[in-house]
């Protein structure tokens, strides 16, 4: 998303400061945004394309692809940093996060210093928030069936700590405060496999502590407690795969590694060790720094740019900054798309809709606004939007981001409305495509399929939706379009 994410030239009472330069560097995966100067706003995109390319390679199961934008905000030094992140600085805390992330309907956020070294204190990476938050969100979109708690913080939080430098990246280093929580004490070994979020040990900060320690310790084991490199990846990947497949943690560890009791003796002795393996990678020689497109960007961007984030956070200032946006340029459409945001947020669809339609009409680049937009042509309170508009608007949003299926699922369904089956049939697959274990988007497909005559694939595609569907609502659903189906056959 290019509107919102474009820069931070702000001050303390949301006025410009003129005095700062910003710069907005695009890599193929990643917009970065600093007043840092041009090459601190490089060296960032280039770090986490690093990151994502070794993602990529190491564990092909994770889906670094994500369905919304990455925006990185690098602020030069601590004062930006606390215009940013104000909340870390309200309590008057000693401890001051050198990297935050934050995910809206919009796009993925971050916002980390520049001016702090890619190699930290005790080779602990100081943008590990950040790394740990793109993460979880490769993993998670890997695994939309859901995944084990244990597995989902544990691998973000080993992967975290990945350094890179010039010229090599390192996964797998050890994390001193989680070694100490670690050796503090331990959950047995088959109560934290069955753990999940709304468990009641994990609602204390002793126990979620606790648990990541020893999540990360038991994924670290997994992955380079083992001598031999290539066993060790293959035995992950088996595990990565069961899971994927809905096989219990338990069940899935006993396949890959024997017995638990086995397993839980072997990781116990590894940490105690404290002699901690890790993997050293090269860089990938085919992402360069000098290939990334570079341009300024105007004050106003700038405003646009905080009010996104702060949106995106929940933060109060967002609201204000909205109006600071209109001041500066009545036009702009980044005010509109936030206010869209923050009105849905707040379940006032009316005013929600009425803003997304002021951001389009204003020509955003935002494919939320186009989509959210879409989504909303029928609302009590507010009339029927026309089904020529409401294609035209998916259209623009899948333009703006081929990689989000809701966008393109919501496009066929129109289609079909409209009574063009065949041009329905490409959008839905398309949907179904990026997004598999969708059921609801198999069933659009189904319904586009049937109604060009490929009668079996699309009974086929209704089982298919049956087989993936993970509520009782689901299950109900695609279970009646089979029967309707077979009626109408």
């Amino acid at each position: 998303m290019l509107t919102l994410a474009s820069c931070l030239v702000i001050g303390n009472t949301g006025t410009v400061r003129a005095a700062e330069s910003w710069v907005r560097v695009r890599s193929p995966h990643f917009t970065v945004i600093s007043n840092a100067g041009s090459g601190a706003a490089r060296n960032v995109a280039w770090q986490f394309e690093q990151f994502r390319a070794a993602m990529q390679t190491g564990f092909a199961w994770a889906r670094v692809e994500l369905d919304r934008p990455v925006i990185v905000i690098a602020a030069r030094d601590e004062e930006t940093m606390r215009l940013l992140t104000p909340q870390f600085w309200e309590n008057h805390s000693d401890v001051h996060f050198t990297s935050y992330s934050v995910s809206s309907a919009d796009g993925h956020y971050v916002a980390l210093r520049a001016d702090v070294k890619a190699l930290g204190q005790e080779n602990v990476n100081p943008y590990r928030s950040a790394y740990w938050q793109y993460s979880w969100l490769a993993l998670n979109a890997a695994f939309p069936r859901g995944l084990p708690y244990w597995f989902e913080r544990g691998f973000a939080n080993v992967l975290s700590n990945t350094i890179v430098n010039a010229s090599r990246l390192e996964f797998g280093r050890p994390i001193p405060g989680w070694v100490t929580e670690y050796q503090r004490g331990r959950f047995d070994l088959r109560e934290l496999l069955t753990m999940t979020r709304d468990s009641a040990a994990l609602k204390e900060p002793m126990g979620i502590a606790r648990f990541d320690a020893q999540s990360w310790a038991l994924v670290d084991f997994l992955l380079y407690g083992s001598p031999d490199a290539e066993a060790r990846a293959s035995r992950m990947h088996d595990v990565a795969q069961l899971l994927l497949a809905g096989t219990s943690s338990v069940d899935a560890l006993e396949k890959v590694f024997g017995s638990i009791d086995a397993l839980d003796g072997a990781y116990k002795l590894y940490m105690g060790q404290r002699l901690f393996r890790f993997q050293s990678i090269e860089a990938d020689v085919r992402v360069s720094a000098k290939d990334f497109s570079e341009e300024p960007v105007p004050p106003v961007k700038g405003l646009a740019a905080r009010a996104a984030l702060h949106a995106a956070m929940q933060r109060p200032e967002a609201i204000a900054e909205i109006a600071e946006i209109r001041k500066a340029d009545p036009r702009a459409p980044e005010s509109f798309e936030i206010e869209g945001r923050l009105a849905e947020r707040d379940n006032r669809l009316v005013d929600a809709r009425n803003a997304f339609r002021q951001a389009v009409e204003l020509d955003s680049s935002n494919f939320y606004a186009y989509f959210r937009l879409a989504s909303l042509a029928h609302i009590p309170g507010a009339e029927p939007l026309s089904p020529e508009d409401v294609e035209k608007w998916l259209v623009r949003s899948v333009t703006l981001n081929e990689r989000f299926g809701a966008a393109w699922s919501s496009l066929a369904s129109v289609r079909l409305q409209m009574r063009r089956p065949g041009d329905a049939v490409d959008a839905a697959r398309k949907a179904a495509e990026l997004q598999p274990d969708v059921p609801a988007r198999h069933l659009t497909l189904a319904q586009a399929l049937w109604q060009t005559q490929a009668r079996q694939d699309a009974i086929d595609e209704a089982h298919r939706a049956a087989a993936l569907a993970r509520t009782e609502q689901e299950r109900r659903a695609a279970e009646a379009q089979v029967a309707e189906f077979e009626r109408m056959r």
